[in-house]
C-alpha cells in the first residue's frame, strides 16, 4: 500500500484500476493517515464500458424480432459484438458479427474521448491480470505500456501447507465448522474469516450444520425472479394482454402488482421487475413480441439483497479479494476442476476466433487463474485447505493443483481428527455417538471413538433411541405466515392431502417440493401443444406443419432447443404422425365438439382467513347439446398408465376428473350434465408389446382408447362414440348386448346422473374437509394403505417422517362403487334417456 500511495503522491490525477474492495482499502488508508490524494478510481467493468462502450437494449430486441435469433443466442451475440473491430476476419462467424455491428452501430453508446483520457494518464493496475475478456483486449490494444504500473497490496508468507481429505462433503463441513468455532472462541473477527465461494450444495450444507455450532451464516443463493409469485402473476398478466400494445398495458400491470404484493420480499422483487421494464419502455410493439425477452430477463439468476445479517459468516471469491496478515482463509472442495476452476474452449467464440480478436483463449485464462490461485495461497498466512473423496455422484478426484503447490511448499495431506475430548458442538458429538451405537447394536462394531464419546456423554445416553416421529399439528401463527399470501389447492394437492397430511404440509405449506426436471416438463408441454394444434387443422404436409408449430411455440415462450431436445422433438414428431390419423378418426366418430383445450379454471373457496382458491387446467373439454340438456366430457392426457378408480373417491383419492367437473360447473350458470370422464394415454413410457400377432397399428389404436367412466345412457353413449360397443369403439370397457342394453361387465364403468350428483357432493365435502384440517394446522403422519393404495411407495420424504407401521391408516376399497349404490342397484341394467 505504501508504494501505491507514494506513486499517487508523485503522479497526481493517475487512474487506479481495481476492485471495489481495493477502493475501500485505499479510502480507509487515507482516513487513517489523514491523506488527501488526487486520482481517478475505476473498476474493471467501468473501464471496459467506457472504452468499448455498450449497446442499448434496442439491439437485443432487433436481433430477436428482425434477425430471428432466440433470445439467449441474441444476448450472447450482443455481448460479443463489443469485441468486434470493423475489419475482415477469417472466421465466417466473425464476419457475421462484423456485419451485425455495422448494421447496429448507431445503437452503440460510446464516448471516444475516454480512450484519449486513458492514454493521457498514468495507470495503476492493482493485482493485475484480471479475468475479464474486455479488459484483456483493452490492455493489449489501447493502453500505452509506458503509462502502466502494476501494484499488489498483498505480501507472500513462508509456510507449510496441510490439505485435509474427507470421505464426503458432510464430514468436510463438520470439520470446517469446528475450525471456525475455534477461531471465534479466540475472538477472531468474523470479517477476517474468508471462505472461498462454494456451490449451492455446499452453502446449504454449511448453513444446516453451522446451526449446531451457533454460527450465523449469510450465504445468498442466486434466485430466478420467475420463481416468485409476484413475477409469475405479472407474466400471467402480460400473457392475457398478448396482442395489445406493450406501453398501453404496462403501467396498469405494475400498479396491480404494487397494490397486491406488499410484503418485504415482494417489494424487493417488484423493484427489480420495474428496473427491467424501464429498460424496454422504448418498445412500441405488441406484448407478444417483447414477452419472450422479458421471460428471458426474469429467468436470469440474481443475488437479491433481501436479508443480510451482521456479524455473520460470509463467502467471497478470493480471486477478487485482498488477503492480509490477520485473515484466515478457508478453501473447501479442493477437487479437480473446482479449485482452481478450469475454463474450456466451449464459448460462443472459440479459441482460434478469440485470437483474431485479441481476446484471451481458454489456455491463457487458465494460466491467469492458476497464477492468481498461487498468489492468493502465498498471501494467506493462515490457510485451511480440504477436499472430499466422494459425493452423491460418486468418487471425486483431488485437485492436480496440489502437485503444483508441492513445488513451492512443503505439502502434507492428512485425515482430519474429529473426535476430541471437547467439541464446539455437543449436539454433533451426540449425533455421532448415536451413529456409532447404531453400528454397535446392529453389527457389533466397536471403536475407540465409541468408548471416548460414551465416557464424555454419560449424562445424555438416556436420550439414545428415544426419538418419536409423532407429528400432529403446526403452530397457527406459523401456518398463517406460510399461507397468508398464497393458498392454492388443486387436484394434485388434494390428492396429496388424502394420501398423507404430513406430506401435504411439507409440499404445500413449507414448499419443500423436490426439484423437477423442467426440461422434460417443457418437452412434454410442447408435445401436447403441437398435438392439439395439429388436431385443429387439416394438414397435407405433417412434418412441415409440425415443425412450424414447434418453432411458433419456442418463439412465443422463449424456448431454446439444444441438440438433445432436437432429437426428442424429431422422435415425437414421427410418433405424432403415426397417431394423428387415429386421433382424427376418434373425433370424426363423436358428435361431441371440442369446447376448449388447456383451459384454466379458478374457484374461490369459502375461507375469510386464508382466502384459498381451487385451480385446475383441463387438457380437453368436449360438449354436446340436445333439446333438453348440455353434456360435457373432460379428457386428460397421460404418459403411460391411464387407470383411475372412483371407488377411491370416498377416501379423497383419484378425484382428478371429478374436481375438473366441479371447476367446470362452478363457473357456468347453466351446469353441464355428466357424459364422461376419461384419461387417454398418449405417449407410452415403454414399448408397446404385441399380443396374439397384433399389428402395430392395432396396438396403437388399443393404446389410444379412452379409459374412465361414462353416463349409463345408451343414447348419450352413442353420441360420444357412434360405434360404441363395437370393435371400432374408442371407449374402453363399454359392451352392449344384442338387446341394446349394457352388458353386466360394463356396469362398473358407468354411473347414473344421481350417482354423479352424489360424487359432486362428495368432492365438495372432501374439499371442505381438507380446508378444515389445514385451517386447524393438523398434519399427522397418516399414509394410507389398502389393496390398491400404498401412499409411501413413491414418496420422496420417506427419510423425513420415519414412518412406522402403526402410522398407516388402513382403508378398504370396493370394486363396485358400493358407497354410492344399494345392493339392488349394483345389478340393475338401466337404459334411461337422461
Amino acid at each position: 500500500m505504501k508504494e501505491l500511495i507514494t506513486f499517487l503522491q508523485e503522479n497526481p490525477k493517475s487512474i487506479v484500476i481495481g476492485s471495489n474492495h481495493t477502493f475501500e482499502l485505499l479510502m480507509n488508508y487515507q482516513r487513517e493517515h489523514n491523506l488527501l490524494l488526487s486520482y481517478y478510481f475505476k473498476t474493471v467493468d467501468q473501464v471496459v464500458e467506457e472504452i468499448l462502450g455498450r449497446f442499448s437494449d434496442e439491439v437485443l430486441v432487433k436481433l430477436v424480432l428482425e434477425e430471428g435469433y432466440q433470445v439467449d443466442i441474441a444476448k450472447v451475440i450482443l455481448d460479443n459484438l463489443l469485441f468486434i473491430d470493423e475489419k475482415e476476419y477469417q472466421s465466417p462467424k466473425l464476419h457475421t458479427l462484423v456485419n451485425l455491428k455495422r448494421k447496429y452501430k448507431q445503437y452503440l453508446i460510446k464516448n471516444p474521448l475516454f480512450e484519449t483520457f486513458y492514454k493521457s494518464h498514468k495507470i495503476c493496475l492493482i493485482d493485475y491480470p484480471y479475468i475479464n475478456d474486455g479488459f484483456y483486449k483493452i490492455y493489449q490494444t489501447v493502453f500505452l505500456k509506458e503509462n502502466i504500473k502494476n501494484f499488489t497490496l498483498e505480501s507472500p508468507y513462508q509456510k507449510d501447507l496441510t490439505i485435509y481429505s474427507f470421505n464426503n462433503p458432510k464430514e468436510e463441513v463438520e470439520a470446517f465448522c469446528e475450525e471456525v468455532s475455534k477461531l471465534l472462541a479466540q475472538n477472531v473477527k468474523v470479517e477476517n474469516i474468508k471462505v472461498h465461494t462454494l456451490n449451492n450444495n455446499y452453502k446449504i450444507l454449511i448453513k444446516n450444520i453451522a446451526k449446531f455450532y451457533n454460527i450465523d451464516c449469510d450465504f445468498p443463493i442466486p434466485t430466478k425472479l420467475n420463481e416468485f409469485t409476484i413475477t409469475k402473476e405479472f407474466l400471467h398478466y402480460l400473457e392475457e394482454k398478448f396482442n395489445l400494445k406493450f406501453t398501453n398495458v404496462i403501467e396498469e400491470g405494475l400498479l396491480l402488482l404494487q397494490q397486491k404484493f406488499t410484503d418485504d420480499v415482494s417489494t424487493v422483487i417488484y423493484q427489480k421487475i420495474v428496473n427491467i421494464i424501464n429498460r424496454y419502455l422504448f418498445f412500441n410493439g405488441q406484448v407478444c413480441d417483447i414477452l419472450p425477452i422479458l421471460q428471458f430477463e426474469f429467468n436470469q439468476e440474481y443475488t437479491l439483497p433481501i436479508f443480510h445479517y451482521k456479524n455473520a459468516l460470509t463467502m467471497t471469491n478470493i480471486f477478487n479479494e485482498n488477503i492480509f496478515e490477520n485473515d484466515y482463509v478457508f478453501i473447501l472442495g479442493f477437487n479437480q476442476d473446482v479449485f482452481p476452476p478450469v475454463v474450456k474452449d466451449e464459448d460462443f467464440l472459440f479459441d482460434d476466433e478469440k485470437q483474431e480478436l485479441n481476446l484471451p483463449t481458454s489456455r491463457i485464462i487458465n494460466e491467469i487463474i492458476r497464477n492468481k490461485a498461487l498468489t492468493k495461497i502465498a498471501s494467506s498466512k493462515s490457510l485451511y485447505l480440504s477436499y472430499p473423496q466422494y459425493s452423491n455422484e460418486g468418487k471425486l478426484t483431488k485437485s492436480s493443483f496440489i502437485d503444483t503447490l508441492s513445488t513451492y511448499y512443503q505439502v502434507k495431506e492428512s485425515k482430519y481428527t474429529y473426535i476430541k475430548e471437547e467439541s464446539f458442538s455437543k449436539k454433533r458429538h451426540f449425533f455421532y455417538l448415536s451413529k456409532l451405537l447404531d453400528k454397535y447394536f446392529m453389527y457389533d462394531e466397536i471403536s475407540s471413538e465409541l468408548s471416548q464419546l460414551l465416557f464424555n456423554h454419560q449424562d445424555q445416553i438416556s436420550q439414545y433411541n428415544s426419538y418419536t416421529n409423532v407429528f400432529s399439528e403446526i403452530d397457527l401463527k406459523t401456518l398463517q405466515s406460510y399461507l397468508e399470501n398464497e393458498f392454492v389447492l388443486s387436484y394434485t394437492s388434494i390428492n396429496t392431502f388424502y394420501n398423507c397430511q404430513f406430506r401435504f404440509m411439507l409440499e404445500r405449506v413449507l414448499k419443500l417440493t423436490k426439484q423437477t426436471n423442467k426440461r422434460s416438463l417443457m418437452i412434454g408441454t410442447l408435445f401436447h401443444y403441437a398435438l392439439e394444434k395439429l388436431l385443429s387443422i387439416e394438414t397435407s404436409d405433417f412434418q412441415k406443419d409440425y415443425f412450424a408449430i414447434v418453432n411458433e411455440y419456442c418463439n412465443r415462450h422463449n424456448v431454446s432447443l439444444d441438440a438433445k431436445d432436437q432429437v426428442f422433438i424429431k422422435i415425437y414428431g414421427n410418433y405424432l404422425e403415426q397417431i394423428y390419423p387415429i386421433l382424427k378418426k376418434q373425433y370424426e366418430q363423436t358428435f361431441f365438439k371440442v369446447r376448449s383445450v388447456e383451459e384454466s379454471f379458478i374457484v374461490s373457496l369459502d375461507d375469510k382467513v386464508y382466502k384459498p382458491i381451487l385451480v385446475g387446467k383441463i387438457d380437453k373439454i368436449l360438449t354436446y347439446e340436445d333439446q333438453n340438456n348440455r353434456y360435457a366430457i373432460v379428457l386428460d392426457y397421460k404418459t403411460g398408465n391411464n387407470e383411475f378408480d372412483y371407488n377411491k373417491a370416498i377416501h379423497g383419492l383419484d378425484l382428478q376428473t371429478l374436481i375438473y367437473f366441479y371447476l367446470l360447473n362452478n363457473q357456468e350458470e347453466r351446469k353441464y350434465r355428466f357424459a364422461g370422464a376419461y384419461l387417454q394415454s398418449i405417449l407410452p413410457s415403454n414399448p408397446l408389446r404385441a399380443q396374439n400377432n397384433s399389428l402395430y397399428q392395432e396396438l396403437l389404436e388399443k393404446y389410444l382408447t379412452w379409459n374412465g367412466y361414462s353416463i349409463n345412457s345408451i343414447e348419450v353413449l352413442s353420441k360420444i362414440d357412434r360405434y360404441v360397443g363395437s370393435n371400432n369403439s374408442f371407449l374402453k370397457g363399454i359392451e352392449i348386448k344384442n338387446d341394446g342394453t349394457l352388458a353386466k361387465r360394463s356396469l362398473d364403468d358407468v354411473i347414473s346422473n344421481e350417482e354423479f350428483d352424489a360424487l359432486m357432493k362428495l368432492v365438495e365435502n372432501k374439499i371442505n374437509e381438507c380446508l378444515k384440517e389445514v385451517r386447524a394446522g393438523k398434519f399427522p403422519i397418516n399414509p394410507k394403505k389398502g389393496s390398491k393404495v400404498n401412499s409411501c411407495m413413491y414418496c420422496p420424504y420417506y427419510d423425513v417422517c420415519f414412518r412406522k407401521e402403526q402410522d398407516y391408516v388402513r382403508i378398504e376399497i370396493s370394486n363396485d362403487l358400493s358407497f354410492l349404490r344399494s345392493r339392488d342397484e349394483k345389478h340393475e341394467n338401466t337404459d334411461k334417456t337422461n
